[in-house]
């Protein structure tokens, strides 16, 4: 497998940067001015800035926990510092890539450059890509057991009578979701039946298509990747139950991390409670933030750039003090989106160098 420096740094082109930066800024920007009056400015001098601090912890917990991930499941070949090289540049990836496309195919990349076979880096990658998926999977209906139903989900009449109109659909936006989770749940079954209990049904597959004539030539080089992959995924069957543990564990705090950051900066600034009190409250705006995490990786934006902004008054508006839905979702991207922008393309260069010859881990 042969992958160039050119290629990454055609996919992540520093003039690339900007357009998630107009997008994402500009939109914060027209939501920000339509909403402002000058108390806004008071309520955000007044904000608790203690429990801004604790939401960005909970982003650095978010990537201790991918890194110590991304060691354990490579056996701890990688140095914590390559790990910290590997998920910074996994997010700078995401966030310049259309969101639905996301950055896991580069990923691949930065394993294989890393000295993993194209093989094992894909079978990572795919094993991560998985668990998240389950979280997902097991998240939503715990969520929906502890907040309620129809508190989780925004209707279609409040989402588009916050854009002043009414739903032109017949159905309810929950509907569409619960498709999205049932498509989510199918593909977490069977790829987990593929990986764990039939690992050998990939290559017999891959096998038949490239023996096709006009894939025949490439049959060889791809049969040892794949059998690279399928070798992978033998090991990870036989790894210790401290091992499912730790790692189905890390993706629970992962994934906390990921979006409590949300609820700190609505407590920083002021949360409207209702009447079942903040417990409840919080596990309502997690709920609706799982909700528009399958929203946001629909767009065809770099990290749903624009969209993000846009959708967050809709979804957490109500949780959120009059006025200030598109100031918290700036803090929000400006704490959990943007930095690994300018960190990735600060790693990125020096990384492509130091990894151009490429020494195979065995």
């Amino acid at each position: 497998m042969e992958i160039q420096e050119n290629n990454i740094q055609k996919k992540l082109n520093h003039r690339r940067l900007f357009i998630p930066l107009i997008i994402g800024l500009g939109t914060s920007a027209y939501f920000m001015q339509k909403a402002y009056h000058p108390e806004l400015i008071d309520k955000l001098l007044n904000a608790k800035f203690h429990w801004i601090l604790i939401g960005a912890l909970f982003i650095i917990i978010r990537d201790l926990g991918y890194m110590y991930r991304i060691r354990i499941i490579s056996k701890n070949k990688l140095s914590w510092y390559k790990s910290f090289e590997i998920i910074m540049l996994w997010e700078f990836g995401t966030a310049m890539m259309p969101a639905f496309v996301g950055g896991t195919g580069l990923a691949v990349v930065f394993l294989y450059r890393e000295g993993f076979s194209a093989g094992k880096s894909s079978a990572y990658v795919l094993l991560t890509a998985v668990i998240d998926q389950f979280f997902y999977v097991w998240a939503v209906p715990t969520v929906v057991l502890i907040a309620g139903y129809s508190h989780v989900f925004p209707t279609m009449a409040e989402i588009f009578e916050n854009y002043g109109g009414k739903s032109p659909f017949p159905f309810p936006l929950s509907t569409l979701l619960l498709l999205s989770y049932l498509i989510n749940l199918f593909y977490c079954v069977v790829l987990s039946y593929t990986m764990f209990v039939n690992p050998h049904l990939i290559p017999r597959w891959i096998d038949k298509l490239f023996r096709v004539r006009i894939l025949k030539r490439f049959h060889e080089p791809v049969m040892r990747e794949v059998n690279n992959f399928t070798n992978a995924f033998y090991e990870l069957k036989d790894y210790n139950k401290t091992f499912w543990i730790q790692l189905v564990g890390v993706t629970m705090i992962v994934w906390i991390g990921r979006f409590f950051l949300v609820n700190c900066l609505i407590e920083a600034i002021g949360i409207i409670l209702v009447p079942d009190g903040a417990v409840i409250t919080h596990a309502q705006i997690y709920g609706r933030l799982l909700v528009m995490w399958v929203i946001m990786h629909l767009s065809p934006t770099p990290g749903g750039a624009g969209i993000a902004e846009a959708i967050f008054p809709t979804f957490l508006g109500r949780y959120i003090t009059s006025g200030m839905s598109a100031t918290i979702a700036l803090l929000w991207r400006l704490i959990s989106y943007y930095p690994y922008l300018i960190i990735g393309s600060f790693i990125l260069p020096r990384w492509i160098q130091k990894t151009s010859k490429r020494t195979p881990i065995e």
